[in-house]
């Protein structure tokens, strides 16, 4: 289950909010680089433009890959175990099996042609370079393009080393455009001439070229006219280099350019950059307020910094659909990582780090089926790389009460997101901190039972519930123990073992209804309907999903666990050939299962529509519905979870439909299921349609995934006339792999599998004009 609504998916590229600057033999090399080595690194030291470079790679080349580009900034992660699992989020991959991360990225990578970029690898060299390496050798169409301080010293890799820009006009002077550039952000109307040419160009060069040096100079023109900024910038690398005529080493140079920014700073401003170098990612005013205010910089003042900061550039400001949010770039913040090491401030900074996100934490674990559950999880879901650092710092400072309320704050926020081996990973770290039978200990077991279940684990999953249920009964937890005991009967029923599953209902009945717990009455209620789901009683599978519903409440926007009710109903009501309940029960679970980005259960409900659509006797509504299911279905691994039962419907579905339906027209319905915007799918089933909608009904705006680009319908209209692929990329003066890949897109879009039919339907697929 994943929030594929926040984090970022195959082809998210960040927008540039700057103009790009030179580079243009370096894109060129980059590009050919990608041409002849599937492993290709951006070198250089920091602030030098590796990042910018490779991300303008990867949008010029993005069309190349057919199945996209993947971007992994890596600057927040700091534990080298945690990479593969990272990779497989960003690729919105369910953790619904007992794969590893790193097999459920190469089972779903094995096919696809596409391009990941590695941003940041410097502190993950080793786990970097031994992905990229593992990737290339099972995956045969992926590449990798990295960016790093360093070579990631894996087979094959070509290294790329990026060099500062140009001073010297004869060498394209490019240092001296950015100059002017961001000059021009600063002071409206500043241009380059011959009047202040000089002074420019002595800047520059005294900061060597490095893009960041140049950019954290040009700010400072808010306060200063360039030939003091120039002079004052000449006479501090004079005095830290003993005044000699020889170049400050690159690494040196940017680091006297943020340190010479940071001596510009006032005392508060300067205590928040250090403060700051604690978050990771990006981060919040508030977080911020709680965390950096004392001493000398009050609370009051805070934001104040805040601000002053943004102007000067040491900080980036983020915009987003949830509020603004700020982070560091990773060169200025490691200084301000150096600059708090040196206070005394350190440990309380920290401290008060933890304390943030630990109360943070504990507040959804305390709200987690509340009505706001989606927005509560969405905005945990954006400091999720602080909740990281939290965790990592309580588990080094052997702060097992803290590590234990942060980690056990999260039990149902790893489901959510859709990352359960990282949860898994925690309830470990935090187990580790209390060998001896307590109340935190029968929690990180029951959280890592419960992780291990739905993650296809139930074997492993029991033998930790079975340890927790005992440890609460030590230490006379009744509610505890019920937990435990929950997921020893929802493990059992996974394993298909219904007597000792029934055995350990019983306990858990007797331990958890006579307490006042709506959640965990409601959790019991599910997973007891899915024991009676599974074991053939049916009536009691609805009855318990109803009470499991009746505890949320109605009209509540809690949405993990009824979306479950819902679809257990949905299937009993299946098996009892009650299609009017079943299709309604779907449709509420797939509308749910889709509002929190779980591909799986969204799979599911699909199926189970078209099962329906089958029996029906509706083949073309259930074959749209099966194509769109298979595209979940690919990225988690397994249809149906390998489960013989369901296998079976599916396989009577198809071969109800094959029997009513030509393959041609069974293989463009079922490429136009798999091509279309999944929110215009679920459209469509929800208003019970035999046909895909083209919109949204009552929205206005046009299917963007459906309309072609200016260029898709060009290529469209030259292949409607009979071209080839190679004559087309001939006209266009494009390559034949971009052809190719226009082409691809084209077909899926049409919802068609043969190019002899795009003259049919390219009238209806024409792009908007401006």
């Amino acid at each position: 289950m994943t929030l594929t609504t926040i984090q970022g998916l195959t082809g998210d590229l960040p927008q540039e909010t700057t103009g790009f600057v030179g580079r243009g033999d370096e894109l060129t090399a980059l590009a050919t680089a990608l041409d002849t080595s599937r492993i290709v690194t951006v070198l250089g030291p920091g602030g030098v433009g590796k990042t910018r470079l490779a991300l303008r790679t990867a949008a010029m080349e993005g069309a190349r890959y057919e199945h996209g580009v993947v971007l992994a900034e890596l600057s927040g992660l700091r534990d080298p175990d945690l990479l593969p699992g990272t990779l497989a989020a960003l690729l919105g991959i369910p953790e619904n099996d007992s794969r590893t991360p790193l097999d459920a990225v190469i089972d779903y990578l094995r096919d696809r042609h596409t391009l990941i970029v590695l941003d940041t690898c410097e502190h993950l060299v080793e786990a970097c370079g031994s992905l990229a390496d593992t990737l290339l050798r099972a995956t045969p169409r992926v590449s990798v393009l990295a960016t790093s301080r360093q070579p990631l010293d894996a087979p094959g890799e070509r290294v790329l080393p990026v060099d500062p820009l140009p001073i010297d006009a004869r060498d394209g002077g490019d240092a001296v455009e950015l100059f002017e550039q961001r000059a021009a952000e600063v002071v409206a109307g500043f241009a380059v001439d011959g009047s202040n040419h000089a002074d420019v160009v002595r800047l520059c060069r005294r900061l060597d070229g490095i893009p960041l040096a140049i950019e954290l100079a040009a700010v400072r023109l808010r306060a200063l006219p360039l030939e003091v900024l120039a002079a004052r910038i000449d006479q501090k690398f004079r005095l830290l280099t003993g005044n000699r005529n020889s170049r400050v080493e690159r690494h040196a140079t940017l680091g006297t350019a943020i340190e010479w920014s940071y001596d510009l700073c006032t005392e508060q401003e300067k205590l928040l950059w250090a403060r700051l170098g604690v978050f990771a990612g990006t981060f919040d005013i508030e977080s911020v307020e709680q965390v950096c205010a004392g001493g000398e910089l009050p609370l009051e003042d805070v934001l104040e910094a805040l601000v002053n900061l943004v102007d000067k550039s040491v900080i980036q400001r983020v915009g987003g659909a949830y509020g603004d949010r700020y982070r560091m770039l990773d060169t200025i913040r490691e200084f301000g990582v150096q600059m708090l090491a040196a206070t005394e401030d350190e440990l309380q900074v920290r401290e008060r780090h933890l304390d943030r996100f630990t109360a943070l934490a504990e507040e959804y674990g305390e709200h987690t089926f509340d009505t706001d559950q989606m927005e509560r999880t969405h905005t945990l879901n954006r400091d999720h790389e602080n909740l990281r650092v939290a965790l990592e710092y309580a588990v080094s400072r052997s702060d097992g009460d803290k590590a234990a309320a942060l980690s056990g704050g999260l039990w149902c926020y790893w489901l959510m997101i859709g990352r359960l081996t990282e949860g898994r990973y925690w309830q470990t770290k935090v187990l580790e901190q209390f060998p001896e039978p307590c109340k935190e200990r029968s929690w990180a077991l029951n959280i890592r039972a419960h992780l291990a279940i739905f993650q296809g684990d139930p074997a492993v999953g029991v033998v930790d519930a079975k340890a927790s249920a005992e440890v609460a009964r030590q230490i006379g937890d009744p509610w505890l123990e019920g937990r435990g005991q929950m997921y020893v009967m929802f493990g059992y029923t996974f394993l298909g073992d219904h007597d000792t599953a029934a055995a350990a209902e019983e306990i858990t009945a007797r331990l958890l209804e006579p307490i006042d717990s709506p959640v965990g009455l409601s959790l019991f209620y599910g997973c007891r309907a899915y024991m009676y789901l599974q074991s053939g009683r049916l009536d009691k599978a609805v009855a318990d999903n109803e009470r499991s519903l009746e505890m949320i409440g109605a009209g509540s926007g809690e949405r993990w666990m009824q979306s479950y009710n819902y679809f257990m109903i949905g299937v009993a009501r299946f098996l009892q050939g009650e299609a009017a309940a079943c299709t309604a029960a779907a449709c509420v679970g797939l509308r749910m299962k889709h509002e929190i980005g779980d591909p799986v259960g969204t799979a599911y409900c699909l199926e189970l529509l078209a099962w329906l659509a089958a029996d029906a006797g509706r083949p073309e509504r259930a074959t749209w519905l099966l194509g769109t299911a298979d595209v979940l279905w690919r990225r988690a691994g397994k249809r149906l979870s390998g489960q013989p039962r369901m296998e079976a419907f599916h396989e009577q579905a198809t071969e109800t439909i094959h029997q009513a339906l030509d393959e041609v027209r069974y293989q463009e319905l079922w490429r136009a299921g798999a091509a279309r915007e999944l929110e215009l799918v679920i459209a469509s089933a929800e208003a019970d349609s035999d046909k895909l909608l083209s919109a949204v009904p009552g929205s206005s705006v046009r299917d963007d995934s459906t309309v072609l680009t200016r260029r898709e319908y060009e290529v469209a209209r030259l292949a409607a006339q009979g071209m080839s692929n190679r004559e087309i990329a001939q006209r266009l003066v494009i390559s034949k792999r971009t052809a190719d890949a226009h082409m691809e897109h084209i077909l899926a879009k049409l919802g068609i599998s043969r190019r002899a039919h795009i003259r049919d339907r390219l009238d209806d697929f024409r792009p908007d004009e401006d």
